[in-house]
């Protein structure tokens, strides 16, 4: 089994059995100058044949996976938020599950990151009473959730199940762009890690990590409403959905205030 994960500015394939433990896993990395689908297909291309070469085994299947809404049934990707803006190029209803499988031959499933990472933990540890894996995108600007309950992935209508980054939390404040219009006060804008070096004035993870340990109060201010902010959501869709475990991908500056914010719930 091989996996491929796609960003905006790489494409990285993972060699595994496909075992929980996942001991036997190897990665190889592509990296992109634009986010074009051809430029996509042709460095997933290039991955497969390098895993290939890479195992004695030949490749049963594929699994790809990226950021934004995709249609659980066909792999259809509805809009790919972390790709769109580097292209001119539409990511819009784009086939990817049929244009890897038709270029590969090989049987291939494409997924949302939230979705995948839920699957993964359903593997690895199992989800008999309910599981919401919640995922702090890599590129900082968004925040999704994968739900498995009754031994099923939830995908919704089209897929776009999961979606909790655009829950509106405060309706009078940031514009989200990723929504488009002007939808205010969604999770994603208020509460993404973009959000807290916006608001704490710094331009990187690794400039407010220092500063909030350091003490700098504009920064640990803006962790901990990002945190509450997100314990929040996480508190109401954990009373809703009620699921045995909980999980959470990225940024564990926030976990502390958000741990504290949902437990109230």
């Amino acid at each position: 089994f091989r996996s491929i994960s796609i960003r905006r500015d790489h494409v990285k394939g993972i060699r595994t059995n496909g075992s929980r433990a996942g001991d036997d896993a190897s990665v190889s990395r592509v990296d992109i100058v634009d986010t074009d689908p051809e430029t996509v297909l042709g460095a997933i291309m290039n991955l497969v044949q390098i895993l290939s070469e890479d195992s004695k085994y030949s490749i049963t299947a594929l699994g790809a996976e990226l950021a934004g809404p995709v249609n659980g049934d066909t792999g259809t990707v509805l809009f790919a938020p972390d790709l769109q803006p580097y292209t001119n190029a539409s990511w819009t209803s784009y086939p990817l599950e049929d244009e890897i499988q038709n270029r590969t031959g090989i049987l291939t499933v494409v997924s949302n990151d939230a979705n995948a990472m839920a699957t993964y933990e359903h593997l690895r540890r199992g989800s008999p009473d309910g599981l919401i894996v919640v995922n702090i995108a890599e590129s900082n600007s968004g925040i999704g959730a994968g739900l498995f309950f009754n031994g099923k992935l939830i995908h919704g209508l089209n897929g776009r199940s999961g979606e909790l980054g655009h829950m509106i939390i405060r309706p009078s404040g940031v514009i989200c762009t990723r929504c488009g219009g002007d939808r205010c006060g969604c999770l994603e804008a208020e509460a993404s890690v973009d959000a807290i070096l916006n608001e704490s004035g710094v331009d990187t993870v690794d400039e407010a990590s220092t500063r909030a340990q350091a003490g700098d109060p504009r920064v640990n201010r803006a962790f901990s409403k990002a945190g509450r902010q997100l314990g929040d959501v996480l508190g109401h869709l954990s009373t809703i959905l009620n699921p045995g475990r909980l999980v959470i991908y990225g940024a564990p500056f926030l976990l502390e205030d958000g741990r504290r914010s949902s437990r109230s719930y």
